[in-house]
């Protein structure tokens, strides 16, 4: 943050149309399009930079009607007089998109990237055909086949989450893309240097390399720095990809810092295992072992576009049957489902039974509830640590209740308040990390007693048979 990176994305812009070849009747003419994924960020921060560098005094009139259109005539430097035409869209607002996607256009900027999916960077790169100004506009033959001018789609973005297309692009950028990184703002510090940061990820200094220093002072970095948790700082201060969302957290009690382990968590001998499963065509299950009063979770699988039946049999059952056989084969487990799978249409639950994995339905699907399961143990410490701990190789887990299972945000106001949904996205970590809440109804109850000595919930499988469970000396 605070690199520079809209500014120059703005200035290689207008460094696009600027370079479009002079028309036929000495004019110089060029359209180009700037989005940014709502109609709140993009009036308060996109136009906002834009203005700065090219004020409506110098450059023309900018009509605030959405969508919003830049008139731009002024000469350039040569003396040549230019007519740019410069509209900016919101995502959210699809018919401004449709009206604009209808003209030709010669340069498109997409301030904040991590935002919208590949299709749509895919779709609007699909719109640049050397359209505008046309081969009559410049004078040139109707036969000729060359290029006549260059054209791109401009992109910037602060790092997005470790699971984003962007991370794929990078790591292999398709033919014609490029991919540039920003140096960061701090740097790890020698062991002679007094660090101006120490958080859990180590020791930093400012970088003397960073961009962009007249417009963010050291002072500001450092002071930004040690606001934010480790995961923001990865993303904020070292350009990293990270576990950094765009929402707020469904479960903000969750630190990475403190909950997710940098060690591998194995089952342990003799100790309760709990599953928690989310259905739908996202199948997902999280494995949950309780060890002296700790929550670890040591498993985690989630499926795309699959039944319940080919999940269990080609993920699931194999690690259950080898990895899980002490528990598999004693019976020292709480399987717990989304009540909606007992449905008579879908089935999961009895799916899970029919292959001997003895599993009820949640008693109940209040999110209130489901959330107070969780939370009730990220509350709480057992001899001063964290009684909820994630394996590091869950590191999809983390990233879930670090705030990818979020409520999205829907507006910025200009008096800085922020609103979001009422309720959490529909997304890819939203099914894992409910199955998650699933595991753990059997360790809650309504009065919240939460010693482990204390569970009696009572589950109902295919509506007949009442079933109630407990822990002795640790086994169920």
């Amino acid at each position: 943050m605070g690199g520079g990176k809209s500014t120059m994305c703005c200035m290689a812009f207008f460094k696009v149309m600027r370079e479009v070849p002079v028309c036929a009747d000495g004019i110089r003419r060029a359209k180009g399009l700037i989005l940014r994924n709502t109609y709140s960020e993009l009036e308060l921060t996109t136009l906002a930079t834009w203005l700065q560098w090219f004020p409506e005094d110098m450059f023309g009139r900018l009509y605030r009607k959405s969508p919003f259109h830049h008139v731009m005539r002024f000469r350039d430097d040569q003396n040549v007089f230019c007519e740019f035409d410069v509209y900016f869209v919101s995502m959210d607002k699809p018919d401004d998109l449709k009206k604009v996607l209808s003209l030709e256009l010669t340069v498109f900027y997409f301030n904040e990237v991590r935002e919208v999916s590949r299709s749509v960077i895919v779709g609007l790169i699909t719109r640049l055909t050397g359209r505008y100004p046309s081969k009559t506009m410049l004078g040139v033959e109707e036969d000729y086949e060359g290029k006549l001018y260059y054209q791109c789609l401009i992109a910037d973005t602060n790092a997005p989450n470790i699971r984003h297309w962007l991370k794929e692009v990078e790591d292999s950028p398709p033919t014609g893309w490029k991919f540039y990184r920003q140096p960061p703002a701090m740097i790890p510090a020698l062991e002679e240097q007094e660090p101006d940061v120490v958080n859990g990820l180590g020791r930093w200094v400012i970088n003397p390399d960073r961009e962009n220093k007249k417009g963010s002072t050291a002072y500001g970095i450092t002071n930004m720095a040690r606001s934010l948790d480790d995961e923001r700082f990865k993303v904020d201060v070292l350009s990293e990809y990270g576990s950094s969302f765009d929402g707020k957290p469904v479960h903000p009690e969750y630190n990475s810092s403190m909950h997710y382990s940098r060690d591998v968590l194995t089952p342990i001998d003799g100790c309760p295992i709990y599953l928690g499963w989310d259905f739908g065509s996202t199948p997902a299950v999280v494995v949950w072992q309780l060890v002296g009063g700790v929550l670890n979770l040591i498993d985690n699988w989630q499926a795309e576009w699959s039944d319940i039946g080919t999940f269990v049999d080609s993920v699931f059952m194999p690690i259950w049957q080898t990895k899980y056989a002490e528990w598999h084969t004693k019976g020292n487990y709480v399987s717990t489902g989304d009540p909606a799978g007992k449905s008579i249409t879908t089935h999961e639950i009895r799916t899970l039974n029919d292959r001997g994995i003895k599993t009820y339905p949640g008693q109940t699907n209040d999110p209130a509830t489901r959330r107070a399961a969780l939370t009730q143990w990220l509350n709480r410490n057992v001899s001063g640590k964290p009684a909820v701990k994630i394996s590091s190789h869950c590191d999809f887990m983390n990233e879930a209740y670090a705030g990818g299972y979020m409520y999205k945000r829907i507006n910025v106001f200009s008096n800085g308040n922020v609103k979001f949904h009422a309720v959490p996205e529909k997304n890819d970590y939203s099914h894992s990390a409910e199955a998650g809440e699933y595991g753990l109804l059997p360790l809650y109850n309504d009065n919240q007693k939460k010693s482990e000595l204390n569970l009696n919930p009572v589950g109902r499988y295919n509506g007949v048979t009442e079933y109630a469970w407990g822990i002795n000396n640790g086994t169920l």
